[in-house]
Protein backbone atom coordinates (compact mmCIF):
# COMPACT_ATOMS: atom_id res chain seq x y z
CA UNK A 1 0.00 0.00 0.00
CA UNK A 2 1.59 3.74 -1.22
CA UNK A 3 1.02 6.86 0.61
CA UNK A 4 -2.25 7.77 -1.32
CA UNK A 5 -3.67 4.39 -0.59
CA UNK A 6 -3.77 5.04 3.25
CA UNK A 7 -6.77 5.00 5.05
CA UNK A 8 -7.87 6.66 8.62
CA UNK A 9 -10.68 4.32 10.82
CA UNK A 10 -12.54 5.97 13.56
CA UNK A 11 -14.55 3.74 16.19
CA UNK A 12 -18.41 3.44 15.58
CA UNK A 13 -19.10 4.11 18.83
CA UNK A 14 -17.55 7.62 18.78
CA UNK A 15 -19.33 11.06 17.83
CA UNK A 16 -17.33 10.88 14.54
CA UNK A 17 -19.53 8.71 13.20
CA UNK A 18 -23.07 9.10 14.15
CA UNK A 19 -25.89 6.62 12.80
CA UNK A 20 -23.36 4.05 12.15
CA UNK A 21 -24.46 0.43 12.45
CA UNK A 22 -24.02 -1.09 15.67
CA UNK A 23 -22.78 -4.13 14.42
CA UNK A 24 -19.85 -2.89 12.63
CA UNK A 25 -16.72 -2.44 14.27
CA UNK A 26 -15.09 0.44 12.49
CA UNK A 27 -15.66 2.48 9.37
CA UNK A 28 -12.77 3.62 6.71
CA UNK A 29 -12.81 6.86 4.71
CA UNK A 30 -9.41 7.20 2.23
CA UNK A 31 -7.25 10.23 3.05
CA UNK A 32 -7.41 13.37 0.94
CA UNK A 33 -4.86 14.14 -1.12
CA UNK A 34 -1.77 15.28 1.02
CA UNK A 35 -0.22 18.86 -0.92
CA UNK A 36 3.25 18.53 -1.65
CA UNK A 37 6.09 19.53 1.18
CA UNK A 38 2.95 19.57 3.52
CA UNK A 39 3.23 17.66 7.26
CA UNK A 40 -0.04 15.71 7.69
CA UNK A 41 -1.52 15.64 11.61
CA UNK A 42 -4.64 13.39 12.29
CA UNK A 43 -5.92 14.91 15.30
CA UNK A 44 -9.23 14.51 16.68
CA UNK A 45 -11.01 17.29 18.80
CA UNK A 46 -14.27 17.08 20.91
CA UNK A 47 -15.40 13.85 18.99
CA UNK A 48 -14.72 15.27 15.76
CA UNK A 49 -11.84 13.85 13.71
CA UNK A 50 -9.37 16.18 11.53
CA UNK A 51 -6.65 15.81 9.36
CA UNK A 52 -4.46 19.27 8.56
CA UNK A 53 -1.84 19.66 6.29
CA UNK A 54 0.96 21.96 6.73
CA UNK A 55 3.20 23.79 4.77
CA UNK A 56 5.95 26.13 5.90
CA UNK A 57 9.15 27.55 4.93
CA UNK A 58 12.33 29.22 6.07
CA UNK A 59 13.90 32.44 3.52
CA UNK A 60 17.24 32.25 3.32
CA UNK A 61 18.82 34.88 6.13
CA UNK A 62 15.87 34.72 8.42
CA UNK A 63 15.46 32.84 11.35
CA UNK A 64 11.54 33.01 11.45
CA UNK A 65 9.03 30.37 9.67
CA UNK A 66 6.66 31.82 7.26
CA UNK A 67 3.34 29.75 7.31
CA UNK A 68 2.63 28.67 3.48
CA UNK A 69 -0.50 26.54 3.88
CA UNK A 70 -2.68 25.04 5.93
CA UNK A 71 -5.72 22.78 4.86
CA UNK A 72 -8.34 21.28 7.34
CA UNK A 73 -10.74 18.14 6.60
CA UNK A 74 -13.22 17.20 8.42
CA UNK A 75 -14.81 13.58 8.71
CA UNK A 76 -18.80 13.96 8.24
CA UNK A 77 -20.79 10.48 7.49
CA UNK A 78 -22.17 11.23 3.69
CA UNK A 79 -25.61 10.63 2.72
CA UNK A 80 -25.56 7.03 2.40
CA UNK A 81 -23.86 6.50 5.72
CA UNK A 82 -20.40 6.20 4.77
CA UNK A 83 -17.66 8.63 6.67
CA UNK A 84 -15.83 10.87 4.09
CA UNK A 85 -13.79 13.97 4.62
CA UNK A 86 -14.57 17.07 3.94
CA UNK A 87 -12.73 20.04 3.20
CA UNK A 88 -13.20 23.19 6.19
CA UNK A 89 -13.82 26.59 4.99
CA UNK A 90 -12.87 27.99 8.69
Amino acid sequence: MDEQDRVAAALCASTVLPGAAAAAACATAKLPRQPPCCNRYLLEFRGELFCVDVATRVPLHCKQVLLELVSVHRMQVGDEGRPRWVETGE
